[in-house]
């Protein structure tokens, strides 16, 4: 429960992506338009990670919920505040809560006539939005 709740305190101080970081990650260093996105990607200015000597980074946040639609883990991809790209470390992203029973959902599966519904899984978030967006 604790791993939940600090997820759950990282994605209360995060911010909608316009504008952001965050947003110039996506569209500049993986060319990612922010029309892609939904509300479980958001922007924080400053999360702690425990590699570098900084320890706090701003951070894009990929938030994986349950299918109670509640807040379990978050993903937090840091970001160089000068370059907008992933910060120069050897895991520039962490993610913070349990690993199993959650998902971060890019966009609704879609249904396809006489075939049923169409979905697709993506190993990380920047991949799904990249799939998500060459529909």
């Amino acid at each position: 429960m604790e791993k939940i709740a600090y997820a759950k305190k990282i994605v209360k101080a995060s911010v909608p992506i316009a504008g952001t970081l965050a947003e110039r990650y996506l569209k500049e260093h993986r060319g990612i338009e922010a029309a892609t996105l939904n509300d479980n990607f958001r922007f924080h200015p400053s999360v702690k990670e425990p590699i570098t000597t900084k320890k706090y980074w701003p951070a894009l946040v990929a938030i994986a919920k349950n299918n109670q639609n509640e807040v379990q883990r978050v993903q937090c991809i840091y970001l160089d505040p000068i370059t907008a790209n992933k910060i120069k470390i050897d895991c520039p992203k962490l993610t913070f809560g349990p690993q199993e029973g959650a998902v971060v959902l890019v966009q609704e599966a879609q249904y396809i006539p006489n075939v049923g519904y169409q979905y697709a899984l993506a190993e990380g978030p920047e991949t799904a939005l990249s799939v998500a967006q060459s529909k």
